[in-house]
């Protein structure tokens, strides 16, 4: 008995574009804000250490 062919998982795209501000950075995916500096309903990115846990948290969602 034959199986049938498996498909190759599905593609996830990520595109994000990190700008430098005064304060901190700004997150952008595409055309959303993921974070920005000294925003109060945003996160704020003022260290490595904060963006770089946002990054690996976001990342989760994309890995295999």
């Amino acid at each position: 008995m034959t199986t049938p062919a498996q498909r190759p998982p599905r593609l996830k795209e990520l595109s994000l574009r990190i700008e430098r501000v005064d304060n901190g950075v700004i997150v952008r995916s595409r055309d959303n804000i993921l974070g920005l500096a000294n925003e109060g309903d945003c996160n704020v990115f003022t260290n490595r250490y904060e963006l770089s846990n946002y990054l690996n948290a976001l990342l989760d969602d994309f890995r295999l």
